[in-house]
């Protein structure tokens, strides 16, 4: 009865009175949703035609036609149910999404631009880069699609590379980062197992710049991620603003299979247990520093960073020059 005494006294004193005929709402906007599965590549996927012979009857040449529709999509929508507007990327369109973005208003280029600056900075010495969806008008009329591929032109090189010449790892981070830098704010991305084809490092790359770069960070974009790697858990632990969880498969009473959803602290072993980490798949770099705790990494990592700057040096990349190693975790692996 109170609430109601004061709301009928808030309405008569006239202090509404300024929002009469206006409507008051607040828009709320469902964000977008985005998937990268298993089933992707930054391939261009073709399908054999035709060859042909020379005089003597060997075959002297293979003819080629590039998939253009998207199966990985079609096979993940239907193996998963998945609904319509959810944006499935497998890679296998990576080339058309280049040419679009690279074709679009200023917006959607300034976002492939910001994308280039960072495949410039971490993988081609800061050296200026171009992505490239090449195609030749010509050919293309005439039905011939496979010309119609991804090439990276770098300052200071006569030739461009080809996309697929690159190594797998550095296609595999162009495939997770190109979405990320190009998806809207708001979205929530999901992940399966982003460690595929990246090493210790390059998955140390990959988490840094979803948790640090200030442009992504102002995205504000949320991150579903399901991963294997005992890198990946590792390198979590450091950060506030993430969750770990494990997911076990068991049976009930009854025979019929249950989720279990565990919460994965600092410390708790188990969750490398469940993933078959030992003696051989933990990493090591080239140099190890071994530590007792996460504070120590930071302190040290910032002592290292100063003595960098100082001497004029580029910062050595953790997880492939040097690596941190707890103390404890050692002698786990040790005993067990």
């Amino acid at each position: 009865m109170s609430i109601q005494r004061d709301f009928n006294a808030i309405a008569t004193s006239g202090h509404l009175d300024e929002f009469q005929g206006h409507t008051i709402a607040k828009e709320f906007k469902s964000p977008k949703f985005i998937y990268l599965p298993t089933l992707r590549t930054a391939h261009s996927l073709y399908k054999q035609i035709d060859q042909k012979t020379d005089s003597s009857g060997n075959i002297s040449e293979y003819i080629y036609n590039k998939i253009e529709d998207d199966i990985f999509v079609d096979t993940v929508r239907k193996n998963y149910e998945l609904y319509e507007d959810i944006d499935i990327f497998t890679g296998v369109h990576l080339y058309n999404e280049i040419l679009d973005a690279r074709n679009s208003k200023k917006e959607k280029r300034s976002r492939f631009e910001t994308f280039e600056k960072f495949i410039s900075q971490y993988f081609f010495d800061g050296k200026a880069i171009e992505i490239i969806a090449e195609f030749n008008k010509g050919a293309n009329k005439k039905g011939d699609n496979t010309s119609e591929i991804i090439s990276i032109h770098i300052e200071g090189e006569k030739h461009s590379r080809n996309l697929y010449h690159l190594g797998d790892g550095v296609q595999a981070l162009i495939l997770l980062m190109y979405k990320i830098f190009m998806a809207d704010n708001d979205s929530h991305i999901f992940i399966d197992e982003p460690e595929i084809n990246l090493h210790p490092g390059m998955q140390r790359l990959f988490l840094e710049q979803i948790t640090s770069n200030q442009y992504l960070i102002d995205k504000n974009i949320t991150y579903f991620i399901s991963t294997h790697s005992n890198h990946f858990l590792d390198l979590t632990l450091e950060e506030e603003n993430i969750s770990i969880y494990s997911f076990y498969a068991d049976l009930d009473e009854e025979g019929e299979k249950k989720l279990i959803i565990k919460n994965v602290n600092a410390g708790d072993n188990e969750v490398l247990k469940s993933i078959g980490v030992n003696n051989s798949s933990v990493f090591m770099a080239n140099c190890s520093i071994w530590v007792e705790g996460i504070s120590d990494r930071l302190y040290i990592r910032a002592f290292l960073k100063s003595y960098c700057f100082f001497i004029g040096e580029n910062y050595p990349k953790e997880d492939i020059d040097f690596a941190f190693l707890n103390m404890q975790v050692a002698i786990w692996i040790i005993i067990f």
